[in-house]
């Protein structure tokens, strides 16, 4: 295996280097992840492959042969590493602008007001619109 991309569906893929029959890299294939979780960069494997489709694999063939004994196998896992660093970010990015902050923030204010009386509601009402407007609420402006 050589490393990851995203496919245009935007999921994970993995990009896989065939080899040649003298032992020298050849062209390229990329595959969904899903079901090849246990590959590792700088492998070699052997794999069936379907009559019918070429581009098609049997993944639970998988067999590991032995490692890539080629310097390049370094920088493919250094690649890897950056990608999944990266993905990670973005996972995390996309989970971090999903919260409703404003929403989680209020959430003690609203559990408060729900478990005071009216009157008590009634001045978390008036405190808090104070604040939403910049007023000083104190007992000696109360005439």
């Amino acid at each position: 295996m050589r490393g990851e991309t995203y496919l245009a569906d935007g999921k994970v893929g993995l990009v896989f280097r065939n080899v040649n029959p003298d032992g020298s890299p050849g062209d390229e294939r990329i595959y969904q992840y899903k079901g090849l979780p246990h590959i590792r960069v700088g492998a070699v494997y052997e794999v069936e492959v379907d009559d019918q489709n070429p581009r098609s694999i049997y993944t639970r063939t998988f067999r590991w042969l032995r490692l890539w004994d080629i310097e390049e196998a370094a920088v493919w896992q250094m690649a890897v590493d950056a990608f999944d660093t990266r993905h990670l970010a973005a996972q995390q990015e996309k989970k971090q602008n999903a919260r409703k902050l404003p929403v989680e923030l209020l959430a003690p204010f609203r559990e408060e007001y729900r478990r005071t009386n009216p009157l008590g509601r009634l001045a978390i009402e008036v405190r808090i619109l104070a604040y939403l407007k910049q007023v000083k609420v104190t007992s000696s402006d109360q005439q």
